[in-house]
């Protein structure tokens, strides 16, 4: 079954599932921890609307150029995703 949504202290939020930081928000709010209330979009989410809107190829073309020791061109890529 795809999940898409996920509630903010669900024990699925893993790094998997919901990123590193879905996943410390999950286990802040489930150690009892003041934490806003939310939710997570889950990875699944983001895989399948990329797959949908034909997207893949457009974001690989833009990181063709990205170089981490040269942050202006990390921002560029960003900007053409």
């Amino acid at each position: 079954m795809e999940t898409f949504i996920l509630k903010l202290a669900d024990p699925r939020a893993s790094i998997a599932a919901v990123g590193g930081k879905g996943m410390s928000l999950a286990k802040l709010a489930n150690a009892g921890l003041p934490v806003p209330g939310g939710f997570h979009i889950t990875t699944q989410a983001y895989r399948k609307f990329v797959s949908a809107s034909n997207l893949q190829a457009g974001i690989e073309k833009a990181l063709e150029a990205a170089d981490i020791t040269r942050p202006s061109t990390l921002e560029t890529a960003s900007s053409e995703i």
